[in-house]
């Protein structure tokens, strides 16, 4: 995660967390990779939105970095994280992780953050 960051970063593109975590909880988080450039974090218990699948946290977020849908990745973890993706018409990835059970349908499926930028 701290590579892509960097790399988002040095190649100017904004970022936006969506998380369901609580607004500490991420900003611990964030703490731990360092410095980042975050354009924009929408905590969903925190802004008091419906949670994924439900789309309300990225179109927060779309809203807040003033970016149409169009131009953005979304990239989460997770089967609800696909749903929100899909709901808010945003190009969707799934980062796969082989400790959960989700089967991920292999056209959202990445398997390293890192391949983004490929």
């Amino acid at each position: 995660a701290i590579d892509f960051l960097s790399m988002a970063t040095m190649i100017g593109r904004p970022i936006g967390i969506v998380t369901g975590s609580s607004l500490r909880s991420a900003e611990v988080s964030l703490g731990l990779l360092g410095d980042t450039s975050i354009s924009q974090m929408v905590s969903i218990p925190h802004e008091g939105l419906e949670h994924k699948p439900h789309p309300a946290g990225i179109h927060e977020c779309l809203k807040r970095m003033k970016s149409a849908h169009t131009n953005v990745l979304y990239i989460g973890n997770a089967l609800e994280d696909l749903a929100a993706g899909l709901a808010a018409g945003v190009c969707t990835r799934i980062v796969y992780r082989p400790h959960h059970r989700q089967v991920i349908p292999p056209e959202f499926r990445i398997d390293n953050l890192m391949e983004i930028f490929v």
